[in-house]
């Protein structure tokens, strides 16, 4: 029995849940990883295409791909890194990509889709990773056509999907790890 006090003792006994004023700790609610709760795809001129993600908790980094789905794997893919820092919000960040239309594809600036073109196609598909402030992965959402599930089942290429452009990490992209919004 003194054995056991010792041990309670030792390890704070019954008053765990108590903070260094003696008051209780308040429980944890709410989300603890960020998860995005927006997404959208805009072109706001005919040389900008623009990328937005809402979240509900910062975030430390995030990524986009996006494919054009054609048949016969004739299309084109492309994935584009955060370059500029998230802007916190009321609710967590608000993530923007600004890219250069109808370039040379360069991850950092430059898209070869088409403003008033590839924008208003069923046949691109979108999706956007996010990670915490650990830079620990936390959600992937998918959207855009009606091929959304092809990619996320062959994110490196096959059937119809493309697969020019490197894809870091693609087992993050997958049925099991992407919601469709």
């Amino acid at each position: 029995m003194l054995q056991l006090l010792f041990l309670l003792a030792a390890c704070g006994g019954a008053d765990d849940d108590k903070d260094d004023t003696g008051d209780t700790a308040a429980a944890v609610t709410g989300p603890t990883t960020p998860s995005v709760l927006d997404a959208q795809v805009t072109c706001p001129d005919a040389l900008t295409w623009s990328f937005v993600l809402t979240t509900d908790l910062s975030i430390s980094d995030a990524v986009i791909n996006v494919w054009e789905v054609l048949p016969e794997a004739r299309g084109w893919d492309e994935q584009h890194p955060l370059v500029t820092p998230p802007v916190a919000g009321e609710s967590g960040d608000t993530v923007t990509w600004t890219l250069e239309a109808d370039r040379v594809y360069d991850p950092s600036y430059a898209t070869v889709f088409q403003c008033g073109v590839h924008d208003t196609s069923a046949d691109m598909v979108y999706v956007a990773r996010i990670y915490d402030d650990f830079s620990v992965y936390t959600d992937c959402v998918a959207w855009g056509g009606p091929r959304v599930s092809e990619v996320l089942a062959a994110p490196l290429g096959g059937g119809d999907v493309t697969s020019y452009a490197d894809v870091d990490r693609p087992e993050e992209i997958s049925p099991e790890q992407c919601r469709v919004l």
